[in-house]
């Protein structure tokens, strides 16, 4: 909240001191901001060994968005050399947690390491993840559009309780589809 100015003046110093023992005891939200703090030089300089490690820590405490930047750092070369094909791995994990962003980020990154759509499709299977599945339908990302089939995943990921599902099928219901 200090850090967004959420309800108080927004106040990195003060963010980071909190922060900072949150990230002492190991907690993976606090280890998280910090590496987007870091990244964005909020409140300290910029330095993207200090990013990488940051995520890494809460990207293996299991934080999705997290695991999504620390995929990323690999993607872009952020304080470390790039390396597509380990991103899109890392990009695969963070996505079978349902989380919608590396789900759109990894469905995106298939052209960038020539992976063709029923390679992906193992990829999926394998993690049983049915909110991927569901995008991939939806938009018609390696598969023929299928807004029903899309449906049917959601409401399979939705009954497992994956909030993202949960939230798909609110807007489908809320838009009348």
């Amino acid at each position: 909240m200090l850090a967004e100015g959420i309800g108080l003046k927004q106040d990195y110093t003060e963010a980071l001191c909190y922060l900072e023992k949150a990230a002492h005891q190991e907690h993976p939200n606090a280890l998280c901001v910090l590496g987007f703090m870091c990244e964005r030089g909020q409140g300290m300089a910029a330095n993207e060994r200090k990013t990488l490690e940051y995520y890494k820590r809460s990207a293996q405490k299991g934080n999705p968005a997290a695991m999504r930047n620390y995929a990323l750092c690999h993607h872009y070369g952020t304080g470390r050399t790039k390396n597509d094909r380990k991103a899109f791995k890392l990009m695969a994990r963070a996505a079978a947690t349902g989380f919608n962003l590396a789900i759109f980020s990894l469905v995106r990154s298939c052209s960038v390491v020539e992976i063709s759509g029923v390679d992906f499709l193992i990829i999926i299977i394998k993690n049983k993840n049915n909110t991927l599945q569901a995008t991939m339908y939806e938009g018609g990302q390696g598969v023929g559009r299928n807004e029903r089939r899309a449906i049917e995943l959601y409401k399979q990921a939705a009954a497992r309780g994956c909030p993202s599902a949960l939230c798909n099928l609110g807007i489908k219901y809320e838009r009348g589809q």
